[in-house]
């Protein structure tokens, strides 16, 4: 039930045309009143964050990445893993906005490569696959020279005497050639290379057998560092930068697969 009120006792309880507003909104509106200079910087630094994000750059923000266990990855007939104590570092890469180009530049962690220089006009898209393929080539070296090297007989015309299983998931590029090479080596030779420590490792390997520099050098480092990564074997081109983020772990130079394969038996107690 309810009762309809005259226009007289309408007006009594207010008009909505004469209503007063609440004390809480005048405070408000006299505060962004006072403080609207500071709310108009603090719009304007808003803008400028927001445009660090999404302004493209031409370059390549490379951050330290994953450390993974090369016996996920590698899979040798007969030969089961001898310790699980070899790594492959890896690092991340994206598409670097204004934000991450300033961080770059004030912080070892983050490199910037120019997109140019690395994609050679390709899109990421292209880049990825031919990265992918150069992932196979490095595993077919990988896997060719760790049987030969290994006394097992290797030549192109015939299939490999030992069947050999890589599995990289999305993982792309020729720097992990040498860890493959490493960790079949392991398998074929048990007794003679079981690291006590724990080994991560990055290179390009050669036809010839020789080990090349990579990228992120300095990224992959800091990963393997984060890692608790014991000794870190890398190529020689690349072993002043490794050292200046080294800390306490031990960098290991090698110049060619019968080096890795010696600073593999060292720290083996071999």
């Amino acid at each position: 039930m309810f009762r309809l009120r005259s226009q007289g006792d309408f007006r009594e309880f207010g008009d909505f045309q004469k209503a007063r507003k609440p004390r809480w909104f005048k405070r408000i509106f006299r505060w962004f009143k006072d403080n609207r200079r500071v709310l108009l910087c603090a719009a304007g630094m808003i803008a400028v964050l927001v445009a660090l994000y999404f302004v493209p750059t031409g370059y390549l923000a490379v951050y330290p990445g994953p450390v993974r266990p090369m016996q996920e990855m590698v899979s040798v007939e007969g030969h089961p893993p001898s310790s699980g104590r070899l790594y492959m570092v890896l690092v991340m890469v994206k598409e670097a906005n204004l934000y991450e180009a300033l961080y770059a530049a004030v912080s070892p962690r983050a490199a910037l490569w120019s997109k140019e220089a690395i994609l050679g006009g390709l899109s990421l898209q292209e880049y990825s696959k031919r990265a992918r393929e150069q992932m196979e080539e490095s595993q077919r070296l990988a896997v060719e020279l760790a049987l030969e090297m290994s006394g097992y007989p290797v030549t192109p015309e015939e299939e490999s005497p030992l069947k050999v299983t890589l599995d990289t998931a999305d993982i792309g590029g020729p720097s992990a050639g040498l860890m493959f090479f490493l960790e079949i080596s392991s398998r074929l030779r048990p007794d003679e290379l079981k690291p006590v420590g724990k080994v991560a490792g990055t290179g390009i390997l050669r036809p010839d057998g020789s080990v090349a520099a990579v990228g992120g050098i300095e990224q992959k480092t800091m990963a393997a560092r984060a890692a608790g990564i014991q000794y870190f074997i890398v190529p020689w081109q690349n072993e002043l930068s490794a050292r200046k983020y080294a800390g306490t772990m031990k960098i290991l130079p090698v110049r060619n697969c019968s080096e890795a394969l010696q600073a593999l038996r060292e720290v083996s107690g071999k």
